[in-house]
């Protein structure tokens, strides 16, 4: 016995002196220039880049490797600081290799991924994955253990080699990284996508029931990650990723079509399913400062979103639930806008399509106090498209959702009917029924609106549309155009026998501007704006017939007698009862044509008749103010004349006009000023008044019976001649 443990002693002495005998040996030779130069040829025929290192170092007990400053290629896809790996020795005795601890400081790894798959430093061309095909899927390039064996399989082991081929298992128990940097770039995507996490730390551990067990943390420009998880022996993932303050613009250009995202990320991702290609993600974000924007539309401020996605994640497959109440919501430059605090909602399923576009359907939206279901489609180049059918909802909503609205202090209920929005460019389609609408323009009104609106392009048209106003309907052609710009519109109004009372009432706020039956018809175009501005840039046509009816206040023959008596005198006390007969302010008609231009309504035609004589006036009414810059005649009938000559009316006398050089004022309080010399020949007329009967028997007597008449009406033209309008 004692002779059998002097020769195991011996054997292990001599064990020990040849493992320390090859180990000196293995680290000359590794030092060696020859093997230095064998090991960047075979480093260079299978990645084709030039390695490099500062230092090499192998060691026998234990079998470990160190190398210090080593990179591949210029160092910006793959270098570190140092690295050391260590086998355990024990296993190799049974035929397997296993890594007892992988430690890595300092490193730079970089990964690429382009349509033909994701592309790793060490990848040669003869490893390049197949044309559409990533690592892991059918077609791509597999990631091998180290000495060409099978597929190193998550768990720490490899499959054994087929038989006869002399193979060996493979396995890491322990891998630790430190202060590494890994950057991630994907060129799938315009413009291409680059995320850096810096400062990674991680650690993977390899259980006894062959689990692989990992956490990490790194840091990714202002915020960072955190991550931890598991991958058990069938190969099964289970991980949680843990977001903090990490930037949002990174992850812009997956959301398509020039979109842009600010703000920072916080929140959570659940990942499970096969280790290489998961297929069920749970998502809870939280951008507390978002800033988001996708052809006209945008989101500023809080928005979380929750997803749950199954399938492959790179066309992901499930529903989602998001939430912008505390966000402001921005469409056209501003055209709509949800401020902060209202409700804003949507949740609904998500599907990607062939070409990358994301689908969303059976979508549920919630937007203040309006309601419905739709759909959303955006990506795969194409424009964003977005459809909506809702219950009839409070417009008194829309005044704060459309700031433009706003004047118009809308109410009552509308009810979208599969209506549709596609942008860029803006496209509408689909109808809004108004059931009842009423708008109060500058506090006015209101307006009552039934009938609907329909898409149209880059605006919407009526269809049916009624406006009642004081309970006087008109019917209502309106098209707008534009709203994905500088909105415009074409309104058509049509009025008959309407009751001008309430009508003028609601619309110029003036409880009293105008009584008696009203008829209308315009065709006016104009930027769709409020107030003023809507004024100033109106344009277009309008004829107005009205009477009988009233005036308040407006009685053009006194307010001439007024000016005839500071340019001629007075007219005699003895006229004043019978002028005071036509000073009334009830008119028998009212008609003309306007055109509009520039807020400014001119009409060359406008005739105002009353009891004994008729204003005809040409000129200009500024919407803003209803200011009048006109000139027109007082056309006098001969009892209307004859009150102002002091004499009896003459039975088929003749109209006598007077001309006005300026009529001003406003349409409420007009101002009227008589031109002199018409003034004075209508005096001259006056002057002879009481002699015409006696001037007349002398010329019938000297010229002809009837021959006086009419030479005395020949003067009083000369004096007051009445000629043709122009």
């Amino acid at each position: 016995m004692r002779a059998l443990a002097r020769v195991a002693l011996a054997l292990a002495v001599l064990a020990a002196a040849a493992l320390g005998g090859l180990g000196w040996w293995l680290s000359g030779y590794v030092a060696s220039d020859a093997f230095g130069a064998r090991l960047r040829e075979a480093v260079r025929g299978a990645t084709g880049q030039e390695p490099g290192w500062e230092a090499l170092e192998v060691g026998v007990l234990p079998p470990r490797v160190r190398v210090e400053q080593a990179k591949l290629g210029d160092g910006t896809a793959l270098a570190v600081e140092r690295a050391e790996l260590r086998v355990a020795l024990l296993p190799l005795l049974a035929g397997a290799v296993v890594i007892d601890r992988v430690a890595i400081e300092g490193g730079v790894l970089r990964a690429v991924r382009t349509a033909d798959g994701l592309r790793w430093p060490w990848q040669g061309p003869a490893a390049q994955p197949a044309p559409g095909a990533a690592p892991g899927e059918p077609g791509g390039a597999e990631p091998r253990a180290p000495g060409g064996t099978a597929p190193a399989e998550p768990g720490g082991a490899a499959p054994s080699a087929p038989e006869g081929e002399g193979g060996f298992t493979f396995a890491v128990r322990r891998l630790d990284v430190e202060n590494t940097r890994l950057t991630f770039e994907d060129r799938t995507v315009t413009p291409p996508v680059t995320l850096v996490l810096a400062d990674l730390e991680a650690r993977a551990r390899t259980s006894e029931a062959r689990a692989l067990v990992f956490s990490g943390s790194a840091r990714v420009g202002e915020g960072g990650l955190r991550g931890e998880g598991r991958v058990d022996a069938s190969r099964t993932l289970a991980a949680t990723l843990t977001l903090e303050r990490l930037p949002a613009a990174a992850f812009a250009p997956y959301l398509g079509d020039g979109a842009t995202l600010g703000g920072a990320l916080d929140g959570t991702l659940a990942l499970r399913g096969p280790a290489r290609t998961p297929d069920a993600a749970d998502l809870e974000v939280r951008i507390g400062d978002a800033a988001f924007a996708i052809g006209d539309a945008a989101i500023r401020g809080p928005v979380s979103l929750a997803a749950e996605l199954r399938g492959a994640l790179d066309r992901p497959t499930g529903t989602f639930a998001l939430d912008a109440t505390g966000a402001e919501l921005l469409y056209g430059g501003g055209i709509v806008r949800k401020p902060p605090g209202a409700a804003a909602s949507a949740e609904g399923r998500l599907t990607t399509a062939p070409d990358g576009r994301i689908e969303i359907e059976q979508v549920r939206v919630r937007l203040k106090d309006i309601g419905g279901q739709g759909s959303l489609g955006f990506g795969g180049g194409r424009p964003l498209a977005a459809r909506l059918d809702a219950p009839p909802f409070p417009v008194a909503d829309l005044g704060e959702l459309v700031p433009g609205l706003a004047p118009l202090a809308p109410e009552g209920r509308a009810a979208p009917e599969a209506l549709e929005l596609r942008t860029p460019p803006l496209a509408l389609a689909g109808r809004i029924v108004l059931d009842g609408v009423r708008v109060s323009p500058d506090g006015r009104g209101p307006i009552v609106l039934h009938g609907a609106l329909v898409g149209a392009g880059d605006g919407l048209r009526s269809e049916g549309l009624v406006a009642e106003a004081g309970g006087q309907p008109a019917a209502l052609a309106l098209a707008v155009a534009g709203l994905g710009g500088t909105p415009r519109h074409q309104t058509r109004i049509v009025l008959e026998h309407a009751d001008a009372q309430p009508l003028l009432a609601a619309l110029t706020g003036e409880p009293e501007a105008m009584t008696g039956p009203l008829g209308a018809a315009a065709e006016l175009a104009g930027p769709l704006a409020g107030g003023e501005a809507w004024l100033a840039g109106l344009s277009g046509t309008a004829r107005v017939a009205a009477g009988p009816g009233r005036i308040p206040g407006v009685a053009p023959f006194e307010l001439v007698v007024e000016q005839l008596r500071k340019t001629i005198g007075g007219l005699g006390e003895g006229r004043r009862a019978r002028l005071e007969r036509f000073y009334g302010d009830r008119f028998e008609s009212l008609a003309g044509r306007f055109t509009v231009s520039d807020g400014v309504a001119r009409s060359d035609d406008l005739v105002l008749r009353y009891p004994g004589y008729a204003l005809e006036l040409t000129g200009t009414v500024r919407l803003a103010d209803r200011g009048l810059d006109a000139r027109g005649r007082l056309v006098l009938e001969e009892e209307a004349y004859a009150a102002l000559a002091g004499e009896e009316p003459r039975p088929g006398g003749r109209e006598r006009v007077l001309p006005l050089a300026a009529v001003g004022g406003t349409l409420d309080e007009p101002r009227i000023a008589i031109d002199a010399q018409a003034a004075l020949a209508l005096a001259a007329t006056f002057a002879t008044a009481g002699k015409r009967d006696k001037l007349e028997r002398k010329l019938d007597r000297a010229l002809g019976e009837g021959a006086g008449r009419s030479v005395l009406d020949a003067l009083d033209g000369l004096f007051a001649p009445r000629e043709p309008r122009r």
